[in-house]
């Protein structure tokens, strides 16, 4: 559970992205993206922890990447 909401959330590392998948009481889905140089909050389509997670990992496998890196 996050500690200042108590709601079920996965955290997780996809691409050098940090993904937290919060599960709102509503029963919508976000997402809390970190790459170190900026964050976003992104909303999901997803209705269930496995899909979020799944619509989560396809949004930061699909961000650009630098080719000079």
């Amino acid at each position: 559970p996050d500690p200042e909401c108590g709601c079920p959330v996965e955290e997780w590392i996809v691409c050098g992205v940090t993904l937290q998948v919060h599960f709102e009481p509503d029963g919508t889905l976000e997402v809390y993206a970190d790459t170190g140089d900026w964050d976003a909050n992104i909303p999901l389509t997803a209705t269930t922890l496995s899909e979020g997670r799944a619509e989560a990992f396809a949004w930061a496998r699909g961000l650009p990447v630098d080719p000079r890196l």
